[in-house]
């Protein structure tokens, strides 16, 4: 039992980044910078701590063809060199260490509607380190990742509705083949994730989040709820509010995050997070 517990958890926190809204931006951007910084109370006031760095340079056509990521100390930690065909498909990533060595590369194929087909992993003296193979079926992806060896070390089905949206996530065992876990996903009407629910091989309800939303009130922009569950008995929530700031293109150039906690007798909001960019467009 404790180590279906463990798993759910883990698949919990699956699914909150799952969960997370991609983040397309406005306008013609050349260069974003962004600072993430957490918080502490310190003689009853609240301390910014700087906790990560990352850079992202964009081509005229708004992809991705460099990115830097920096530890709060401000030292380099990898950056990252994006390539791209005639389609805008990503088709190669050469990832470098902070001293300039390549750590990795990836190389990426796509069929002719520009869906990726297969992903290869060389390590920094070139050598295989994985390979995974991607066929679909309608809104259907089937995903298989080998070692270098060719032994199959993960093996997923991922159905997508009409909006692209993930609704089924199913998991096989490796060796039998066997289904291992499901994984099934519900949206609002605006495509916010309202509930994740995953099933064990006998395809019992073992662990579920549920979200809800509200706009507008505390002195947010937004606030959110997400309820976990385990084997139908409540794990524990949480309670996040945002406010956010945006530029003129309607990017957002800071957002600070809440938590809602008890403190001192009294619900109070929280400020956990703080991240903050500079967009430089063209």
């Amino acid at each position: 039992m404790k180590k279906r517990i463990t798993i759910v958890v883990a698949v919990i926190i699956f699914c909150i980044a799952v969960a997370a809204q991609s983040d397309v931006l406005s306008g013609p951007v050349s260069m974003v910078e962004e600072w993430v910084y957490k918080t502490e109370v310190r003689f009853g006031e609240i301390v910014e701590i700087l906790d990560s760095h990352s850079t992202k340079k964009y081509d005229i056509g708004g992809n991705v063809v460099e990115e830097a990521q920096y530890s709060s100390s401000g030292t380099l930690i990898e950056r990252t060199v994006h390539s791209y065909d005639s389609n805008f498909c990503k088709t190669e990533s050469v990832c470098y260490t902070g001293s300039g060595a390549i750590d990795r590369r990836i190389e990426r194929q796509f069929d002719s509607t520009g869906r990726e087909i297969q992903i290869e992993v060389y390590d920094g003296s070139g050598r295989l380190t994985s390979r995974t193979l991607e066929e679909y079926k309608g809104n259907l992806k089937r995903m298989r990742a080998y070692e270098a060896d060719g032994t199959l070390s993960l093996a997923v089905d991922e159905e997508t509705d009409s909006l692209g949206n993930t609704v089924r996530w199913v998991a096989y065992d490796e060796d039998t083949g066997n289904v291992e876990s499901v994984i099934r996903f519900t949206y609002t009407s605006d495509g916010k994730t309202l509930s994740n629910l995953m099933y064990n091989e006998d395809e019992e309800l073992i662990g579920e989040i549920r979200y809800s939303y509200s706009y507008g009130e505390g002195g947010m922009d937004e606030i959110t709820t997400s309820v976990f569950y385990v084997a139908g008995t409540l794990y524990g929530s949480t309670t996040t509010g945002t406010v956010v700031e945006t530029d003129s293109f309607g990017n957002w150039t800071e957002i600070r995050e809440y938590t809602q906690e008890e403190r001192f007798g009294r619900g109070e909001w929280v400020l956990t997070k703080i991240y903050r960019r500079e967009i430089t467009y063209r």
